[in-house]
Parts: structure tokens; sequence; C-alpha cells
């Protein structure tokens, strides 16, 4: 059963739109809405995989339809479609909680990759985290609502902030106020939420500092130290490669590419090489796992530009990569080519949609100082459209890393 995605915007061309783009990536079903009120009705009768969502709306707004999802649907992904946004409100955004929000005017497929990747953690049974505070205020602020924005969770009890045309006055939580009772509930990361009219005199409050102060706090972690090439997945690279019966097992941080393969055995086997296709494993590893979490995942591979495999994970060992990377990377040149000859560009990537998977080739490019191919390879009813913006992202960052 595919996902079901609700779109809400009282733009009833622009929703249009939208729901026939969406609609050709044949990858979740599309319902919508245009004002708030609508979309809960929806809501309260139909299963919603993720909300995309306008804030400015007559009837219910975006924001009280998202309080409505704090209650009722709190570990739905909710993007916001949003003409306020600011970089210190990108900071604000985690990538895996459940609000996410675009800026207007934004170009289809940055949208369709939202929701693509919205998508994606439900499909990889992510455990996501409930709406946070950190990232619906700044809502509040940017659209300069003046409201008392109620808040309930689970062992605290309510608290309070109040804000006069999008400024943050007052907050208030059992005996605290101001700065402290504010500090204090924006580190709860479950809660409910409703919008109540603004109290008289409530404008005149004790908050001390602006919101984005308040927001980064205690938001205070470590770095991540820097992977290793033996706490990338490196061994997942090698261990699921077949091993020739005169070999040792691969070790980790071996470099496995393939022989050629005689008439009687299987078609990818793997000897070691030299040094320099470390530089690929550890390029790959790097990467695998965001690769790997992809719904239908079959296998990836690094190719030179001649299609020999570098580096590679599988998961189908039957898989003839060998074949599958000569065969088209062989594709790859005749379609840069034809690109080139109709004055269109470089061909970056290519996508072959077949009766049992659908495999995908993101390139490095040719003005690249090293350059290769990236495949990826889902079943039929895999991620292919989450994998292919991927593979382009991280066919850019591996030419960074190993040149």
């Amino acid at each position: 059963m595919k996902s079901v995605v609700l779109i809400v915007d009282d733009n009833v061309e622009s929703v249009d739109n939208l729901k026939e783009g969406l609609l050709k990536l044949n990858q979740f079903e599309v319902v919508t809405a245009h004002d708030g009120q609508q979309a809960i009705d929806i809501l309260e009768r139909q299963r919603i995989s993720l909300l995309v969502t306008d804030i400015k709306m007559p009837r219910v707004d975006g924001l009280e339809l998202l309080a409505y999802m704090t209650k009722n649907h709190s570990t739905t992904p909710c993007i916001v479609m949003t003409g306020y946004g600011t970089p210190e409100m990108r900071q604000m955004i985690n990538s895996r909680g459940v609000l996410q929000y675009i800026e207007k005017p934004f170009d289809f497929r940055k949208l369709a990759l939202a929701i693509i990747e919205g998508l994606h953690l439900l499909d990889e049974g992510a455990s996501m985290k409930g709406m946070t505070l950190r990232t619906f205020l700044p809502l509040v602020e940017l659209t300069k609502k003046t409201c008392r924005v109620e808040v309930t969770s689970a062992g605290r009890g309510k608290g309070y902030f109040y804000f006069d045309q999008g400024e943050l006055r007052e907050a208030h939580y059992q005996s605290m106020r101001g700065d402290q009772a504010a500090l204090e509930m924006l580190g709860w990361e479950s809660m409910e939420i409703r919008f109540n009219a603004l109290p008289q005199g409530r404008a005149r409050g004790r908050i001390t500092r602006s919101l984005m102060d308040l927001l980064v706090e205690p938001a205070v972690t470590e770095s991540a130290p820097a992977p290793s090439v033996t706490d990338t997945g490196i061994e997942a690279v090698t261990s699921d490669f077949t091993v020739e019966p005169d070999q040792a097992p691969p070790q980790a941080g071996d470099i496995r590419t393939p022989s050629r393969p005689s008439d009687n055995e299987p078609p990818v086997l793997f000897t070691p090489v030299t040094v320099d296709r470390r530089a690929f494993e550890a390029a790959l590893g790097g990467h695998l796992e965001t690769i790997k979490s992809t719904k239908g995942y079959q296998a990836v591979a690094i190719l030179n530009f001649v299609g020999e495999i570098m580096a590679a994970d599988t998961a189908e060992p039957g898989l003839p990569l060998r074949e599958l990377g000569t065969r088209f990377t062989d594709l790859f040149r005749v379609a840069h080519e034809a690109a080139t000859e109709e004055g269109v560009g470089e061909c970056r990537e290519i996508t072959i949609h077949g009766a049992d998977r659908i495999i995908l080739i993101a390139s490095s490019g040719l003005a690249a100082k090293v350059r290769f191919y990236l495949m990826g390879i889902v079943d039929a009813d895999g991620n292919w459209y989450y994998l292919e913006r991927k593979l382009g992202e991280i066919a850019a960052q591996i030419t960074a890393e190993i040149s």
C-alpha cells in the first residue's frame, strides 16, 4: 500500500500543480485541502503518512494545524512551506525530527526530495522525535502571531508562552517566570500545543532575551569525532563479496576488486589491489549507511571511467555487478555524447527502470580530478527517487574526499 501525502494550501492552482507533479513520481498518493479545517477533517477519517502545509490560510491556519498534529498525530512528518525562513531557523531544524520547512519560492524537486526523505525515515522504521518547541516557536515569531501558546507535557504539566506580534514577551511554568520558565520548557521534547487569545497585560512581560538567544542556549552538544576507516561500515563493503577458494577471507581495510571470471565462476570475484583503491573503499564506506537505508536497497558500487568496480556493497549476492557496471557505464557515455551533441550540457545522472530493479548512476563529472561513477540499485518498488538524489549528493562529496 502506497504512502499518502496531504498537501494543504489556500492557493488552489498551486496545490493542483504540486499534486500533478508529485503523482508523476509514482512514489505515493496525494490528497489536498485548502485550509487547516479541511485538512483536519481528512486527518480524522484517513491515514496520512506525511503532511505538507502552508502557514497563512483562512479559518484554521498552518500553525493551528501543526498544533493539532502535536496532539493527534505526533509522529507524522510535517513539512511547512513558508516565505519566512532565516539562517537562524535552519539551525533549529533537526534532520530527523517530524517538523521540517521549505522556503518559498522553492524548486519542485526540492519539495519532492523533502517529501521522499520524510517518507524514507518512516520506511526505515526510524524512531522520530515528536515536534519540539525548538522548531515550532520560531514559526510563531516569524508569522508575527499574537497569542498564548499552551504547552502540555506528560509528567510535567502545563506551561505557557505569550507572544505579541510575534515577539515573545512572557513565559510561565509553575513558579517560574520569564527567561527561566522559557528555558525549562524549551527542553521538553514531547508535548501537546494549543493556541489561546493573549490575556490582557501579558504583553508587558519578563522575557529579557530574544527567542533565538533562548533557543540556542541549551543546544550545546559535543562534536562527533570524524569517522575512521574501521567505523564507517567498511567491513560490510568487503564481507558481502564472494571470495575465490584459494584466497583468505577479506580483512577489515582490505581492498577487493573484480578479477576476470571463467565460464564456471560467479561474475563478481575479488582479489587484493593497490593502495590507490583504498580511497574509493573508504569513501564508499563513509556513506554506506545512508545508501543502505534506502527502501528496496540491493547494491551500490563505485566504478572507474571504464566501468571496473573499485568498491561495492550488495544485499543481493547474485547480482552481476561487473556486467551491470560495464553495460550501464557504456550507456552513460552514449547518453553524455547525445547530451553534448544536442547542446544540453554534460550528462551527470541516468536512471534505468526495469521490471525487477531500478539502476541509477551518478557521475563525478568530467571536470573532477578523480573521475568515477557511483551506481546504486533498488528493487522495482524501492525508493528510487530518494536514492537518485542521494547518489548525486554523495558523488559530489566523494569527489571532494578523494581529490
